[in-house]
C-alpha cells in the first residue's frame, strides 16, 4: 500500500517514538552496575524528569530509578543534544509479565491458580504505587502552579491520519466542532501531571528473566522472547514464580510529567489498558483521591476518548506505516481493542455524547468497520521514505 508523503512526515513528526538516540553504559554505582543514557533536544524535559523523580525519591512515593547526571554534546552538524544519566535495571517490564501470564492461561497447562495469584499480586502493588505517585505529582504541580497541558495536535493529526489512510467519508464538522469540543472540555479538566502510568513503565527487577540471557549468537530478540515465555512456564510449575512476589517494582520514564491531563487519566491508563481490562469500569474506580468526590461521567467520557485514542491510533498508526517496528513494540498488543470499546464506554459515562459529538462517534464506528487487510501488509512504507529515521525496535525493555 503506498502513502503519501505528508502522511509519512506527519506519523514520524508526531507519533513514532523510534527517533530518540539511547545508550546502556557501565556505572558501578547502579544497583545492576549500569545506566541508560537517553539524548534528547529538549532541555526542558529532561529538567522537568530531573526535579520529579527527584521529589518523588525525597517524598519516597514508589520505587523510581536514581538520576547519576546529565549534560549535553555537540554533534557534528553543531545541534546541540541533552542527555540523561539515569539508573538502569535489567530486569522485565510488568506488561511483559502480565502477557505471558495472559498467553499462558490460553495455553490451558493447569497453571490457572498460579497466574491468577501473579497478576493479582502485580495488578494491586502497581495500582498503589501510582496512586502515590499521582498524589505526590499533584503536590508537585501546586507548588509549581504548572499550566502547561498536554498538546492535544496530536490527537488532530491523528485523526486525519486515519481518515485519510481510510479514505473514511468525514463530516466537516468532526475537524470544526467536534474534536475542538473535546479538546476544549479536556484542556478545562487538565490539572495533573501526565504520568502515563502504564505497565510498560515498570520494570520488575528479576535480572534471571533479563531478555539479554535468553539471545542466541544471532541475537533474534523475538526468539529470545519465545524462549523466556518457556522458561517462565516452568517458574510457575516450580514455584519459583513466588520470587517474583518479593521484587522491587521500579516505576520509570516522566518525561511527560512536563505537562497536564485529566486526574482520570492514569487510573484509565492502568486499570483500562487491554492488558488490565476486565469490564465496563465503574466511576468510583476511576478516581484515585478519595477526598475528591466530585466524580464526572463527562470528564470520564472524554478521559477516555483522548486515552483510547492514544493507545489505539498510535499501535493503528504504526500497523500500517511502519510494521517492522510495530512487530517488535507491539507484539503483545491489538489496537482494535481501544477502538472496539470506545463507544461503549463513552456512551456508558457520557450518554449524551450521541448528540454532543456525532460525527465523532461516527469516525469511530468507521474505523471499526473498516477492512484493515485492504492497507496493513508487510511493506514498510516509513522505513522506505526515511530510511535514516531507522533505529532498533524492541519488545522489553531497551535495548532488547
Amino acid at each position: 500500500m503506498k502513502f503519501s508523503k505528508e502522511i509519512l512526515k506527519l506519523f514520524r513528526d508526531d507519533l513514532c517514538k523510534d527517533q530518540r538516540e539511547i545508550e546502556i553504559l557501565p556505572y558501578p554505582d547502579s544497583i545492576s552496575g549500569k545506566i541508560m543514557r537517553k539524548y534528547n533536544t529538549s532541555k526542558e524535559e529532561y529538567a522537568t524528569e530531573i526535579e520529579v523523580i527527584n521529589f518523588l525519591l525525597q517524598s519516597k512515593a514508589g520505587c523510581v530509578p536514581r538520576i547519576f547526571g546529565n549534560g549535553s554534546i555537540l554533534l557534528e552538524d553543531k545541534q546541540e543534544v541533552s542527555y540523561l544519566d539515569i539508573e538502569y535495571f535489567d530486569g522485565i517490564r510488568v506488561y511483559n509479565v502480565l502477557a505471558y501470564l495472559r498467553k499462558i492461561d490460553k495455553m490451558n497447562l493447569g497453571l490457572n491458580e498460579q497466574t491468577k495469584e501473579l497478576k493479582t499480586f502485580l495488578y494491586q502493588r502497581c495500582r498503589q504505587n501510582q496512586i502515590n505517585i499521582q498524589s505526590a505529582l499533584i503536590k508537585l504541580a501546586q507548588k509549581k502552579q504548572s499550566k502547561k497541558i498536554y498538546p492535544q495536535q496530536k490527537l488532530v493529526d491523528l485523526v486525519k491520519m486515519l481518515c485519510e489512510i481510510m479514505k473514511l467519508d468525514i463530516h466537516e464538522e468532526l475537524f470544526s466542532h467536534d474534536l475542538p469540543y473535546i479538546i476544549n472540555e479536556f484542556n478545562r479538566m487538565a490539572t495533573v501531571p501526565f504520568r502515563d502510568s502504564t505497565t510498560k513503565n515498570m520494570v520488575l527487577y528479576y535480572p534471571k528473566l533479563y531478555l539479554e540471557h535468553y539471545l542466541d549468537v544471532d541475537k533474534n530478540v523475538l526468539m529470545a522472547d519465545e524462549k523466556r515465555l518457556s522458561k517462565f512456564v516452568e517458574m510457575l510449575k516450580s514455584g519459583e514464580y513466588k520470587d517474583l512476589l518479593n521484587c522491587p517494582i521500579i516505576d520509570f520514564d516522566f518525561s511527560s510529567c512536563q505537562d497536564l491531563t485529566s486526574k482520570y487519566d492514569d487510573p484509565i491508563g492502568f486499570s483500562c489498558h487491554e492488558i488490565n481490562w476486565l469490564e465496563m469500569p465503574k466511576a468510583k474506580d476511576l478516581i484515585w483521591n478519595n477526598k475528591d468526590f466530585n466524580i464526572d461521567g463527562k470528564e470520564i467520557a472524554i478521559t477516555f476518548i483522548i486515552r483510547f485514542l492514544r493507545f489505539g491510533g498510535r499501535k493503528m498508526a504504526y500497523h500500517i506505516l511502519h510494521p517492522n517496528a510495530y512487530r517488535y513494540r507491539f507484539k503483545y498488543d491489538d489496537e482494535n481493542f481501544y477502538f472496539n470499546h470506545l463507544n461503549d464506554v463513552v456512551n456508558e459515562f457520557w450518554p449524551q455524547a450521541k448528540k454532543e459529538i456525532p460525527c465523532f462517534i461516527k469516525f469511530v464506528e468507521q474505523v471499526i468497520k473498516f477492512d484493515k487487510t485492504k492497507i496493513i501488509d508487510e511493506v514498510d512504507e516509513f522505513e522506505l521514505e526515511f530510511p535514516n529515521c531507522n533505529r532498533k525496535f524492541y519488545v522489553d525493555i531497551f535495548p532488547y
